[in-house]
C-alpha cells in the first residue's frame, strides 16, 4: 500500500479529515517537514479478541451456578425482558 504523503502543515490544518481517511479509506499518510519523515499513520489493524466459537470450551472449565442462583438469574432475566418489551412498545405507540 502507497502513503500518501502530506507536509505537517497540511496535516495539521487537516487533523479530523485525514484521520477520518486514515480509518475509514484504510489510507496511510506520511507526515513530512521540509525534508524530514516525522511519522507514518496508518489504519489500526483489527483486534486480535477472542473468538465466539471458543466460549463453549471456556465456559466448560469453570464452576456452574448453583440451582439457586441459576432460578434467580432466569428471573432477573424475565424482568428484563419485560422492560425491553414494554420500552419496545412505547416506542412503536410514539
Amino acid at each position: 500500500m502507497t502513503a500518501k504523503r502530506v507536509t505537517a502543515t497540511e496535516f495539521a490544518r487537516n487533523l479530523s479529515s485525514m484521520l477520518s481517511e486514515v480509518r475509514y479509506r484504510e489510507t496511510s499518510l506520511e507526515v513530512w517537514r521540509g525534508r524530514e519523515l516525522m511519522a507514518r499513520i496508518s489504519p489500526p489493524r483489527d483486534p486480535a479478541g477472542f473468538p465466539i466459537s471458543g466460549l463453549n470450551a471456556l465456559m466448560r472449565g469453570r464452576p456452574g451456578l448453583g440451582r439457586k442462583d441459576a432460578d434467580a438469574f432466569l428471573s432477573d432475566l424475565d424482568a428484563l425482558d419485560r422492560v425491553v418489551g414494554e420500552s419496545d412498545r412505547e416506542a412503536g405507540a410514539s
